[in-house]
């Protein structure tokens, strides 16, 4: 099964969900920013793939809007990672503070959601 994550920038959710994968045993798993990657090689990667993770609500939009993804499974998660939007605060964060709110509140989302996915549970253990 081929899996392809994709985020904003590819930067952290995705890269965070495809570490994520191969620890549970998922051997083609790839990771792609829509807005820092070329549209024919995000495409490419899509026709390439069999489930399609997108981490967030706008970018399954865009998705939907600028690629071709009939035939694929689609699973669309909510997490949002910036902070001055989830804080109470609104609070920017930088350096070992923003670090410290991706671990915290971030990738324990990211993988609460994708355990109602079905794809996480490769054995007795989903976590």
């Amino acid at each position: 099964m081929r899996i392809l994550i994709l985020c904003e920038h590819g930067k952290n959710r995705s890269r965070y969900l495809a570490a994520y994968f191969q620890e549970k045993g998922y051997a083609e798993v790839e990771f792609v920013g829509i807005r820092t990657a070329d549209q024919s090689e995000i495409q490419r990667k899509i026709d390439y793939s069999d489930i399609v993770v997108v981490v967030h609500g706008s970018v399954a939009d865009i998705v939907r809007q600028e690629f071709e993804i009939s035939g694929k499974r689609l699973i669309e998660l909510k997490v949002e990672d910036r902070p001055e939007l989830v804080l109470p605060e609104r609070k920017t964060l930088d350096g070992e503070e923003w670090i410290r709110f991706q671990e915290e509140h971030v990738y324990p989302k990211l993988r609460e959601q994708m355990k109602y996915s079905g794809l996480v549970c490769l054995d007795q253990h989903c976590g």
